[in-house]
């Protein structure tokens, strides 16, 4: 993976669809399958967000979980004080070799 690639974060994604920032097509999109849940698990979501956020995300690839993004997340939370979504979507990024985008 080159420059190009990217991984958003929930609030990058949430910031993106909002219109507060724009992706040029040059960049291949990525986020975490964390990602995905924190944004389709908000309580107070409406059909209409559900649908636009579903929607994008068939047009970018989500990543999974797997042994190693588990045990380097373990790795981090030791080290650093991070909320535990926050450290795998990080780590997910750093593996991947993605520019991650966010707006923590």
């Amino acid at each position: 993976m080159n420059g190009n690639n990217i991984l958003l974060d929930t609030n990058a994604i949430i910031y993106f669809l909002s219109g507060k920032f724009l992706l040029d097509s040059e960049y291949n999109v990525y986020t975490s399958i964390i990602s995905e849940i924190e944004l389709l698990c908000y309580p107070k979501i409406t059909s209409k967000e559900e649908n636009i956020i579903k929607d994008f995300l068939k047009s970018i690839d989500i990543l999974n979980l797997d042994n190693y993004i588990k045990n380097e997340t373990i790795l981090i939370k030791r080290e650093i004080s991070i909320k535990l979504p926050d450290a795998i979507i990080l780590v997910t990024a750093k593996i991947n070799n993605l520019i991650l985008l966010t707006q923590d």
